[in-house]
C-alpha cells in the first residue's frame, strides 16, 4: 500500500476527517495516556495517609496493584487496536510509525520529526495520509 498523494489529500475535508478519527480513537489515546502515566510502586516517595488506610484493608501489595493496572491498560489498548486492525493493514510502515507515535506514545509532530529525521512536511503528510485511510476504511468519506 502507498501513502495517499498530496493531490488526493486535498480532495478531502481534513478537519472533519481528523475529528472523526480522533473521536474513533479517543479510548485508545485515553488508555495509552493512562499507561504512560502509571508509575511503578516506589516511584512516588510521598506516602499519603489515604494509602496507609487503603493498604490496611486489602491483601494485595502495591506491586500487585501496579501489575494489575498495567495488564488491564495493555489489554484495553490491544482491544482498541483490534477494532481498527483492518485500517492499520492499509498503512505503510512510515504511516504505522506515525500512528504509533501520535496515538500510542502521545508524541508531538515536532518530537517525531526530530526522532526520525523527517521534515515537517513529511510528518504532516504521513499524518494526513493515515488519518484519511482510517476514515475511508470505516466508510467515512469527507470529500470537499
Amino acid at each position: 500500500m502507498q501513502e495517499i498523494s498530496v493531490k488526493e489529500i486535498k480532495r478531502y475535508d481534513f478537519i472533519r476527517t481528523k475529528k472523526y478519527v480522533d473521536d474513533l480513537l479517543f479510548d485508545l489515546k485515553h488508555y495509552s495516556m493512562k499507561l504512560l502515566c502509571l508509575l511503578p510502586p516506589g516511584a512516588n516517595v510521598k506516602v499519603d495517609l489515604i494509602d496507609k488506610v487503603q493498604e490496611s484493608r486489602t491483601n494485595t501489595s502495591k506491586i500487585e496493584k501496579y501489575i494489575e493496572k498495567k495488564d488491564y491498560l495493555e489489554s484495553m489498548i490491544k482491544e482498541e487496536l483490534n477494532k481498527i486492525s483492518n485500517s492499520i493493514k492499509l498503512m505503510t510502515e512510515n504511516e504505522k510509525t506515525m500512528f504509533e507515535e501520535l496515538y500510542i506514545y502521545q508524541n508531538t509532530e515536532f518530537d517525531i520529526s526530530e526522532k526520525y529525521g523527517w521534515s515537517r512536511s513529511k510528518v504532516v503528510h504521513l499524518k494526513k495520509s493515515f488519518i484519511i485511510k482510517i476514515a475511508l476504511s470505516k466508510g467515512m468519506d469527507y470529500e470537499k
